[in-house]
């Protein structure tokens, strides 16, 4: 498509049938995420996790990074909801402070950051190569 000729109508009927509609599902969201009674729905863990990790933080669906799932939401065996949260390499993150804050969060059971439990960690890469990790058994 030539970028130059495209013209995009903004006050066509559907469009402003689907700014009400996004409108709509955000009220609806965030009602559901106001909502704390028990038990908490994913909407309201969802949006106080969001109140904790940076504005740049990319969260999908457990696995939808890695297996082919799609964007869907994927359950454990408890039916519980689980999120990849994928950190940016360029920071450095005070892990005991995440783990601790995000294990604060109503409705979050596990973070998976085991942090302070190893003096090693592997780590596949897509390469088929692994990587070691070591820190100080003294922190």
């Amino acid at each position: 498509m030539n970028t130059a000729n495209f013209h995009f109508d903004n006050h066509r009927p559907w469009w402003h049938q689907l700014n009400e509609k996004c409108q709509q599902n955000r009220e609806m969201f965030l009602s559901l995420a106001m909502d704390t009674s028990p038990p908490l729905n994913y909407y309201t863990v969802f949006h106080h996790l969001c109140q904790l990790i940076p504005k740049d933080a990319v969260i999908v669906s457990g696995g939808a990074n890695t297996m082919d799932i799609g964007r869907a939401v994927m359950l454990n065996d408890n039916s519980n909801f689980i999120l990849d949260w994928e950190f940016v390499h360029e920071k450095t993150y005070n892990w005991v402070d995440i783990n601790r804050d995000l294990l604060m969060i109503p409705g979050v059971v596990e973070t998976e950051l085991f942090v302070n439990m190893a003096t090693k960690a592997y780590f596949g890469m897509s390469d088929v190569r692994v990587r070691i990790q070591e820190r100080n058994a003294s922190i």
